[in-house]
């Protein structure tokens, strides 16, 4: 993906509210399911990872990417904003 690509997937996550929460279990696999089913029906997903550094959200945010087969877009906040093209709706034409 490339900057443009991700920059316009930025401007689109601005009115995208949270879908799914980090628990404290922390990354299990019925979290990477649900994560996997809401990122296949809506495409761009946020997910809120709280108290933690910015350095471990980064790690963490790395790991849902690769477990998820999704691109990882950004952090600002709590907020981990993740993309998978679907091609079935592909509503952001990226």
């Amino acid at each position: 993906m490339n900057n443009a690509q991700k920059k316009a997937l930025k401007a689109h996550a601005h009115h995208v509210k949270s879908f799914i929460s980090l628990g404290n279990a922390g990354i299990t696999p019925n979290f990477i399911k649900e994560v996997i089913h809401t990122i296949n029906a809506h495409e761009l997903i946020k997910i809120k990872i709280v108290g933690e550094t910015k350095a471990l959200k980064q790690q963490i945010a790395q790991e849902i990417s690769s477990l998820t087969e999704s691109e990882f877009i950004q952090i600002i906040g709590n907020q981990a904003t993740f993309f998978k093209l679907n091609p079935e709706k592909n509503k952001y034409n990226v």
